[in-house]
């Protein structure tokens, strides 16, 4: 094989490799996924393309009804340009901000822990993201059983750990320097999310209406 050739070989085969590595959002089909109203808090490194929550946004509050005891699924696209080595193991951190005279943080732990549980591309034998690399993973969360109507901020972090030892336990801790400065824990996604946590779900407001009205949503916001 001459020269050029192995030059078009190389570039064939880099080529390949580029497309194949691209992200894959099929995790964001599900039909009751809609847009998360969002913003970054601080702490995050990852470039977020894309967040989608399986709940309506309420537009008259400005937040996602979270029913009591019900499942919530949260998809996450984007790009881990933030860092500069490999993560060996990724921890989903949820917490709900209440305001009762102060503010309290509290740990939901009723969530899927393992971040390289639904992640696209997989993660490798400690090796679950690599610096720059697209990804898009889901994850479910149980909506805890507290006081009805109450607006909660809902903080969703993925935290970089060490062992798979640290990732299968509840991170109870909220702030960020602390999971740094006491645990060795780096916050690669802050994302807040406005929800209201609600009781029992209205009669009428079954999954299949359910995905009607955030099909109905998603054409009003195009």
């Amino acid at each position: 094989m001459g020269p050029n050739m192995c030059t078009l070989v190389l570039l064939i085969s880099l080529g390949f490799v580029c497309c194949s590595s691209a992200v894959d959002t099929s995790c964001f089909q599900t039909p009751d996924l809609i847009a998360a109203k969002h913003k970054l808090c601080p702490g995050n490194k990852f470039d977020i393309y894309n967040i989608s929550i399986s709940t309506l946004f309420n537009r008259a509050n400005g937040r996602h009804p979270l029913f009591r005891g019900e499942t919530v699924e949260v998809c996450i696209a984007g790009k881990a340009n933030g860092i500069s080595a490999p993560v060996k193991f990724l921890q989903n951190s949820v917490h709900g901000k209440l305001n009762i005279l102060v503010d309290i943080f509290s740990p939901f732990c009723d969530i899927t822990l393992d971040g390289c549980a639904n992640l696209t591309p997989q993660c490798q034998p400690e090796v679950a993201i690599l610096p720059d690399q697209e990804f898009c993973f889901c994850s479910k969360l149980q909506v805890p059983i507290v006081a009805p109507n109450v607006n909660v901020m809902t903080f969703w972090k993925i935290l970089a750990a060490d062992s798979l030892a640290e990732v299968n336990q509840c991170e109870t801790e909220f702030s960020v320097d602390r999971l740094f400065r006491n645990k060795g824990k780096e916050t690669l996604v802050c994302l807040e999310i406005p929800t209201m946590v609600r009781g029992s779900r209205p009669k009428g407001l079954d999954r299949q209406t359910i995905i009607n009205k955030v099909l109905a949503q998603k054409g009003t916001s195009n």
